[in-house]
């Protein structure tokens, strides 16, 4: 058998004070039910049970619903014989292993079923505070992601860049750099006897250029 998740130790260690009621534990926006529970709400409304492992020789059974209809369950529940204890999370308490903490901050029965109206509202409350978490979170995602394609199209700009910098050199040293063939037919339009002295320097070091570039081509 796996060591039991802290969240499982949690769970039972709320349940084992609260044996006689259906145990509500809340989860984010939802509210789980566990084991026998988790049976009781699937067969009380049908709701789909699941099966995840917390540590045990077998997958734990659970069943849950949305926090927001929490008071309609409540009350459904406490009209089918049941008392239900409903666990939320607290702010900024945590447990061991740094748990978020987690304690029942009511008990529904017969007596209380109809007096709901603060603990709906505390639900709402957190509702909409775990929603706009995620969706801060999601925001930060989505910008983080948008930055990194920014830097990534930067770098291949840059690299596209370098690379026709690099062509357009190159071309431009072809350009400069006569063929044999073309010196050669440059040379047939000359006449030597008249050439200066510095111009047949000139000609000299771009036979020379020729030849290098012949060299290099074989």
């Amino acid at each position: 058998m796996s060591e039991e998740k802290p969240i499982m130790k949690q769970y039972k260690r709320i349940k084992e004070q609260h044996k006689d009621c259906i145990l509500l534990f809340g989860m984010g926006v939802f509210y789980e039910t566990f084991f026998e529970d988790a049976k009781v709400l699937a067969e009380k409304f049908g709701n789909k049970i699941v099966y995840k492992d917390y540590g045990y020789d077998a997958l734990v059974p659970m069943c849950g619903i949305p926090a927001r209809a929490m008071s309609n369950y409540a009350k459904r529940l406490v009209d089918n014989g049941h008392r239900v204890a409903v666990c939320n999370q607290v702010k900024g308490k945590f447990d061991e292993g740094r748990l978020v903490h987690r304690e029942v901050i009511e008990v529904i029965d017969e007596k209380t079923k109809n007096n709901l109206s603060k603990l709906e509202s505390m639900n709402i409350q957190e509702g909409n505070a775990s929603k706009a978490r995620i969706k801060k979170e999601k925001s930060k995602i989505e910008k983080r992601k948008i930055e990194e394609t920014k830097t990534e199209e930067a770098k291949v700009e840059k690299l596209e860049t370098k690379e026709s910098k690099t062509e357009e050199a190159k071309t431009k040293r072809q350009k400069k750099t006569m063929t044999g063939d073309e010196l050669l037919k440059e040379l047939q339009k000359i006449d030597l006897d008249e050439m200066t002295p510095s111009a047949a320097l000139i000609l000299l070091y771009k036979w020379e250029k020729a030849c290098e570039g012949a060299r290099d081509g074989l």
